[in-house]
């Protein structure tokens, strides 16, 4: 599913909630859990920063440090289309 799939007033309901990065991390952990049942090979990616604006970073930083979370990923990947004055998008900067 991509985000056009998820259009409407039924979907991307945890986006929502008051802490949402707790809501992002349980439902990829669990997903995660799922995926790698029905096949242990396959590679996860997390959800993919949609900017470098400082919420999308801030978002992601606080989703990181939720325990588990770096466990239920293989790839990270980012989808802005300008560094938006990032020199780096390295997570050892």
């Amino acid at each position: 599913m991509n985000e056009p799939d998820l259009q409407g007033p039924d979907n991307l309901s945890f986006y929502q909630e008051i802490n949402k990065e707790q809501a992002y991390a349980e439902l990829l952990i669990k997903t995660s859990e799922y995926i790698r049942q029905v096949d242990s090979d396959a590679k996860i990616l997390i959800a993919g920063a949609a900017t470098a604006r400082e919420e999308s970073i801030d978002f992601y930083k606080k989703v990181l440090a939720i325990d588990g979370v770096t466990d239920a990923f293989d790839i990270a990947n980012i989808h802005s289309i300008s560094g938006m004055g990032i020199a780096s998008f390295n997570v050892e900067d």
